[in-house]
């Protein structure tokens, strides 16, 4: 019998395979997976010198930029991550393992969504219907964790079940199932998993509840509040969650204040603690951090109001100061008597009432232009003429090595039709569907969540083929 395991530089487990007899079993278990990779710790250990701290993932350290966040001063007392961790969370996607059976290709399954166009070479399915779908995170096993607030919000999205859904696909068909994780938060937004635990945010805290791949229902009487500091409610309760390879989880408050007031600021969370990041905010709502990279970036939605406005998309990092409401943007007009040539730039820039909301970057499994690409959901805006003019996904080009948009990079238009009106005469219309958060699963699929349609879809090219037969 032959062994062979191929192994990044490292110690992260691509494929292993065993040969018997001129035959090939492709090692599928959970458990084999992790006696191979016990073979090879200690020549990760060898090239690294050192074992990864706690509740941190194996990354592209080797390839990886230093990192603009700081390390987590308290932990959030949540059990590492260790040897249970899921190697799908960690495998380099580029790298296509030797003996992965492939199955069909996922346009094969469903059929075209009317008005939603992609560009050619690409499908987009309706995967379930989902009330008030506003954020969402996915486990490596494929699951997709849904935040559905209960809250009504003024641009008539919502209500939802005041919860987070799960929505799997156990029979493969392209179309989920769903499951009712957990009921009765209705101020719930942000979504983030990690280190044995779902976490979510209401107005005034962040929760935690034991999760596991594959689970679809809470465990009674297990949540646990994370003791916010009071100055983490801010004015709304659209608060974001994401947690970072190396265990740090971020969130935000939104502010909308006048000069010398609170302002809106990013925040590094945990037990007991909000340790602020990056200020100078009116509406920080979605945060993601990179697959491979300890990366994060942030959405910063602009005030409707303001003639000299805009909307961005940053990179997180321990100096920011964005410069609201004193300033719109680095050399706008000051309003509060002081000077805007200092503050800090935004990496993305959007037009106000594009609205970015969720956005992820593609894995390294579609074709190019658009591999590595960041996607970015635009909500659109009442405000416009016709309203949610410009709803839909838009992609900018970013450097794989650093996960960062690439200097001079434009935004460019992907998914169209998500800002249809019923009866554009009519007043008060709403759109059909407004995308909201964006989010790459590891079968290589995009999926988003259309808050005012009421749905989930995903896309992908015409061929990429299901994994595992």
């Amino acid at each position: 019998m032959l062994v062979a395991a191929y192994v990044r530089a490292d110690g992260v487990l691509i494929s292993s395979t065993i040969r018997r007899m001129g035959t090939h079993s492709v090692l599928r278990s959970r458990a084999a997976t992790l006696l191979v990779l016990s073979a090879f710790s200690g020549l990760s250990n060898a090239c690294s010198g050192t074992n990864p701290p706690p509740d941190v993932a194996p990354n592209d350290a080797a390839s990886d930029a230093p990192s603009d966040i700081a390390p987590s001063d308290v932990s959030d007392g949540a059990p590492t991550d260790g040897p249970g961790m899921d190697v799908a969370d960690v495998t380099a996607p580029d790298v296509q393992p030797e003996d992965v059976i492939l199955g069909p290709a996922f346009c094969t399954l469903g059929t075209d969504v009317p008005g939603l166009t992609v560009p050619a070479g690409f499908c987009v399915r309706k995967y379930a219907d989902v009330p008030h779908p506003r954020t969402m995170v996915i486990a490596s096993n494929g699951d997709l964790l849904i935040g559905s607030p209960g809250l009504t919000y003024v641009t008539t999205t919502g209500p939802g079940t005041s919860g987070v859904v799960v929505l799997s696909d156990d029979n493969r068909d392209g179309v989920a199932e769903r499951h009712d994780f957990l009921t009765g938060v209705n101020d719930i937004h942000g979504v983030a998993i990690g280190g044995g635990f779902l976490y979510y945010t209401t107005m005034n805290s962040i929760f935690r509840t034991p999760y596991r791949d594959g689970q679809r229902a809470e465990t009674p009487g297990m949540r646990e509040d994370l003791q916010m500091p009071a100055a983490y409610a801010g004015q709304r309760a659209t608060h974001p969650l994401a947690r970072s390879l190396g265990g740090n989880m971020f969130s935000s408050r939104s502010m909308s204040p006048s000069c010398g007031n609170p302002i809106g600021e990013i925040y590094r969370v945990s037990m007991g603690s909000a340790t602020m990041i990056a200020r100078g905010f009116r509406n920080p709502m979605y945060i993601r951090c990179h697959f491979a990279h300890e990366l994060c970036a942030a959405t910063e939605l602009g005030d409707d109001g303001s003639a000299m406005a805009l909307e961005k998309l940053l990179i997180l990092s321990t100096t920011g100061d964005y410069g609201y409401p004193e300033c719109d943007a680095r050399g706008t007009l000051a309003r509060c008597g002081g000077s805007c040539a200092g503050i800090t730039v935004e990496d993305i820039r959007f037009p106000i009432n594009d609205t970015p909301f969720g956005f992820d970057w593609e894995r390294g499994q579609w074709p190019e232009p658009y591999r590595h690409g960041l996607f970015v959901a635009l909500h659109g805006s009442y405000f416009t003429s016709p309203g949610y003019r410009n709803a839909g996904l838009v992609y900018v080009s970013t450097d794989p090595a650093t996960g960062r948009p690439r200097a001079g990079a434009t935004v460019t238009r992907f998914l169209e039709g998500l800002g249809l009106m019923r009866g554009e005469s009519q007043p008060n219309t709403i759109a059909i569907h407004r995308p909201a958060d964006v989010a790459f699963a590891p079968d290589g699929r995009l999926f988003f969540t259309a808050d005012q349609g009421n749905a989930v879809y995903w896309v992908a090219p015409v061929g990429l083929r299901r994994r595992g037969g």
